[in-house]
């Protein structure tokens, strides 16, 4: 016999140790690429954006001279993003704050509540919330987040924009 099982059972334990650390050092390095995929992603997202209705004269397609809102979104993890918004026009009495769930790098959804409406804070008894869904679009100068109410709800649609 050529080889001895010293020999063999060397080789097939050099063979198991290598398979096994191949295989970690490639599950290390692709959950490092998806975190990194997904931070570069949506890190953009993050910032502060001015918040403005539709004109209400005109067509749906016209936004309303100045900011009716401030909105700060900050990046939780992954795909998970946070918003706050407080109104302008109104001196900061409305304030509402959601959880954005990226389902794509361009469509999601929101899931808020209000802190304080007219004024008043809300929480214990005092309950408003919704859900909207929202489109992101990029050009070279914006960042533009589309929020669309449920149907019914009696809020208006939005749109904010960041500018770059």
């Amino acid at each position: 016999m050529i080889f001895s099982i010293n020999i063999l059972t060397e080789a097939v334990l050099i063979g198991i140790i290598s398979s096994l650390t191949a295989a970690f050092i490639t599950w290390g390095i692709s959950i490092l690429y998806k975190k990194l995929r997904d931070w570069l992603k949506f890190k953009d997202l993050a910032g502060t954006y001015d918040g403005y209705g539709y004109q209400e004269d005109t067509n749906e397609w016209s936004l309303k001279d100045e900011p009716q809102s401030k909105a700060t979104i900050n990046r939780i993890r992954k795909n998970i993003l946070e918003i706050q918004v407080m109104s302008i026009n109104k001196n900061g009495r409305y304030i509402w704050k959601g959880t954005i769930f990226m389902d794509s790098e361009n469509q999601g959804s929101i899931s808020w509540r209000y802190i304080k409406w007219g004024g008043v804070e809300y929480g214990n008894k005092r309950h408003k919330f919704g859900y909207k869904k929202i489109t992101i679009v990029e050009d070279d100068e914006n960042i533009y987040f589309y929020l669309s109410p449920e149907p019914n709800d009696g809020f208006d649609k939005a749109v904010f924009i960041k500018n770059t």
